[in-house]
């Protein structure tokens, strides 16, 4: 047996990954044994950028990339030359012909996958849980870190918000898979046979480093808080959106932020907040003043 010198997050190197997945992989995999081994991955991108497979089919490895983007792909075409695998121009569904079953049916990928990569910023968490005819090793898969690690959340079918963290791993949990690394924005996941036998040790959400990236609360007074390590100023006047140029002021005028301000202070806070949503945005201006006039008592509405 293995006996382990130090945490496989340690390995964390980054040849084309983002965030050191290719060191950790190559530890994995050198672990388990598996010098040439299959692998799956999409959104591929361009095959390189940011890829977690890349550095693998340099190795030798054979695989799949999935890239519905007809630019990225054929980006991917031209980077992938000479190289032994197989390319695929499809956004993958939950279901029918463009399942990941169907896909991997179709090119004749094996049922013994060394490693799948997803990567598709929305529904990642989804189409992991719609595979079953191939249950691969390892899993590398995208999570949102600005969801708090002690929180659950499914994205939202088609939408492009992200799963937390903690959801991918109880789902990960429940079919046999252990959680073996963190990196800021992948969990890398094992199957849990295989850890005990490379001597990977499991780890939990809330041992990881927490100050990966930035959170975000509101405080008692209504002041909307970015609370990340290194930065002085926790409430600043305006911030940029995560992942966006989006620049957004606080949602509250700093005269008008306070815990207790009496009898007038909501009224005015209410009055203000319509009428900016009656500018931004006319159709929920009426719908919510239509739920006021409902929730209000009917004394109130003489």
């Amino acid at each position: 047996m293995y006996v382990e010198q130090r945490n496989i997050g340690a390995f964390a190197r980054s040849v084309y990954s983002q965030y050191g997945e290719d060191g950790i992989l190559e530890e994995v995999f050198r672990r388990l044994g598996v010098a040439a081994g299959y692998f799956v991955e999409f959104g591929a991108w361009d095959g390189v950028h940011l890829s977690n497979a890349y550095n693998l089919a340099c190795k030798g490895w054979s695989g799949l990339f999935i890239e519905g983007n007809a630019e990225r792909f054929a980006a991917l075409q031209r980077n992938l030359a000479g190289k032994n695998v197989k390319l695929v121009n499809r956004y993958v569904a939950l279901e029918g012909a463009d399942s990941l079953d169907a896909i991997l049916e179709e090119f004749a990928s094996p049922g013994d996958i060394d490693l799948l990569s997803i990567d598709i910023d929305s529904d990642d968490l989804a189409v992991f849980m719609s595979l079953r005819q191939a249950k691969p090793k390892c899993v590398v898969i995208e999570f949102n870190p600005t969801i708090p690690f002690d929180t659950e959340y499914v994205n939202k079918r088609g939408r492009q918000i992200g799963n937390s963290a903690l959801s991918i791993k109880r789902y990960g949990d429940s079919i046999g898979y252990a959680l073996i690394a963190r990196t800021q924005t992948n969990l890398i996941l094992l199957m849990n046979d295989l850890r005990e036998r490379a001597g990977i040790s499991e780890i939990a959400l809330e041992r990881t480093p927490e100050d990966v990236f930035c959170r975000y609360a509101f405080g008692y007074d209504g002041t909307f808080l970015r609370l990340c390590r290194g930065f002085e100023n926790e409430a600043p006047d305006v911030m940029t959106v995560p992942w966006h140029r989006y620049r957004m002021h606080q949602p509250i005028p700093r005269l008008m932020r306070g815990w207790d301000h009496g009898q007038a202070m909501p009224v005015l806070e209410l009055v203000v907040s319509l009428g900016a949503l009656a500018v931004m945005h006319p159709r929920a201006f009426f719908r919510e003043t239509k739920n006021l006039w409902h929730r209000a008592p009917k004394r109130a509405r003489r």
